[in-house]
């Protein structure tokens, strides 16, 4: 099992992949990294596991897609499929805190979750208010035009 974080904390993820990786799941594990270090200040766990070495796997969570994200803990189990690059599904999903203190820099986080424009980073804004974990003064979209 190739492991990308062995941090032991309250948080394991399982990522099902192809048999090899390519350009998107490169993109997909820097992402999830991305999240997880400030989500999660780091306290997090990613197995990466490819769908021919792990097929057992693949029949006993019955993935049927893949890529597929698997939080195993904190229970209850969440799966996720298809594209693993959109930050504010990954936070949303996986009932993930949205910040983990003032070093947060929500310019680079709507970068990465691809929100360039006004209306994207307002779409990632209501996404975290309705989790009610949005501290007004870490994004203020005013900012970006």
């Amino acid at each position: 099992m190739k492991k990308h974080n062995i941090i032991e904390g309250p948080y394991w993820f399982e990522l099902f992949i192809k048999s090899q990786e390519t350009p998107y799941i490169s993109s997909v594990v820097e992402t999830l990294h991305y999240i997880f270090k400030r989500c999660l200040d780091e306290k997090y766990r990613l197995d990466i596991l490819p769908a021919d070495q792990f097929q057992d796997r693949i029949r006993e969570e019955n993935i049927q897609v893949v890529p597929t994200l698997i939080r195993q803990r904190p229970e209850p189990k969440v799966k996720i499929s298809g594209d693993l690059t959109k930050v504010s599904k990954i936070i949303f999903e996986f009932n993930l805190p949205a910040s983990s203190g003032e070093k947060e820099d929500w310019r680079e986080m709507c970068y990465l979750a691809g929100a360039h424009t006004k209306t994207a980073m307002k779409m990632l804004q209501d996404a975290l208010n309705m989790r009610g974990q949005l501290d007004k003064n870490k994004l203020d979209i005013t900012r970006f035009s």
